[in-house]
């Protein structure tokens, strides 16, 4: 055998060793900055409340390019968390603790996200405009998983970081929670939870270590 390389076997090893290279040039792992939320809105009978944590983790990954590329699916991965403990409840310390309960804490202590598909829809038409997008995400909340359908806004900012928002309704049934119904003293009226919820998020990601990885 020759132990000389041809020209070809030269360039093949060029490009073979070139390839690993031009995808980490081409792929973008930005992680969870300080500033984002994770919301969940909610109603009973007598008014509205809001449960939220300031503290998720995660990160995205998708390509670099992504600004200038056609609508259509987009190479990309994402997983995202929070501790069910660091939600709060406008509705006070106490709920807090009904909310954790109803939840699972104590044996599923975080709720997960993951990215299964993102797909390009709408490009900005000016500056500053968010790039729209189609996603379909796995949603695990206390134990149960399910796939959801959710648009996602993403406004590129300086520094080659993000700032991406979504949001969708949900009932929480699907994750076999009951929504809650809770007696007032005095009265024939209990006060009564609605099954739907809206979860919404503004998620801020850049190029660095993980604030909580």
């Amino acid at each position: 055998m020759n132990a000389l390389m041809t020209a070809a076997e030269k360039l093949a090893l060029i490009i073979f060793l070139a390839l690993p290279l031009h995808a980490a040039e081409h792929t973008r792992r930005l992680y969870t900055e300080e500033g984002s939320t994770f919301t969940i809105d909610g109603d009973n009978s007598i008014h509205t409340w809001k449960a939220q944590t300031k503290e998720p983790g995660g990160w995205i990954e998708l390509d670099a390019g992504f600004a200038s590329m056609a609508p259509g699916k987009i190479q990309a991965t994402m997983e995202g968390y929070f501790s069910v403990g660091s939600l709060h409840i406008s509705e006070g310390l106490s709920f807090d603790k009904v909310m954790r309960r109803r939840l699972r804490e104590e044996t599923n202590p975080s709720i997960f996200y993951r990215l299964l598909e993102l797909s390009l829809n709408t490009r900005p038409k000016i500056e500053g405009d968010p790039y729209i997008f189609d996603s379909r995400v796995e949603l695990v909340v206390a134990g149960v998983t399910n796939r959801i359908l959710m648009p996602l806004h993403m406004i590129r900012l300086g520094d080659h970081k993000l700032k991406i928002s979504g949001d969708t309704s949900l009932k929480m049934s699907d994750f076999r929670i009951e929504p809650l119904e809770i007696p007032v003293s005095g009265s024939p009226v209990n006060v009564k939870y609605g099954d739907r919820v809206k979860i919404r998020f503004e998620w801020f990601v850049g190029p660095k270590s993980a604030m909580r990885d």
